[in-house]
């Protein structure tokens, strides 16, 4: 029992409460070959998508460190309900924090349109999030990178697609 509790401190980010990167690198793995643990074959697709918080220094240059975790902590609220509400869809959902103000979400059997689809709507549903007691009128925005791939795929090449696309979102104005 101690063990599965180290365990499931080394997976957890301690200020979220998300998974973390370790986590989200043994679930892709996982999900990235072309069979699942019970051997039954995978043909559908995986997509990944990186989310970056905008402007995260400026949060916490101008309201503080402890503005910013707060920031952070309903971010991962969010994008915990999110994967909640996806999870009933039927998706096999992942959501990960990756470090500093970057997110993983993850789904199997998703098409790059569904995946866009959902990121809009966490877009959508951030947008609807007060943090004025936070940081005041300062807009809290996400960019995100979307990359899909048909099972087997390479994560690592699958990521790295994803965050070409994170910073073309971020050079072409952020919030996208």
């Amino acid at each position: 029992r101690r063990a599965r509790h180290f365990e499931q401190l080394a997976l957890t980010d301690p200020l979220t409460g998300l998974p973390n990167r370790r986590h989200a690198e043994r679930w892709l793995a996982e999900h990235a070959e072309e069979r699942g643990p019970d051997a039954a074959p995978r043909r559908g697709e995986l997509c990944v998508a990186i989310a970056d918080l905008d402007h995260f220094k400026g949060i916490n240059d101008t309201h503080s460190h402890d503005a910013g975790d707060l920031v952070l902590q309903r971010f991962g609220t969010l994008l915990q309900d999110f994967s909640d509400s996806s999870a009933r869809e039927g998706t096999s959902t992942l959501v990960a924090r990756l470090g500093g103000e970057e997110f993983l979400l993850a789904w199997t059997g998703l098409s790059l349109p569904d995946a866009l689809d959902r990121i809009n709507e966490l877009r959508r549903r951030l947008r609807e999030t007060s943090f004025t007691d936070v940081v005041g009128g300062m807009p809290v925005t996400v960019s995100v990178g979307v990359a899909c791939g048909l099972q087997p795929v390479d994560v690592g090449a699958l990521l790295r697609a994803a965050d070409r696309c994170l910073y073309e979102a971020k050079h072409a104005g952020r919030n996208q």
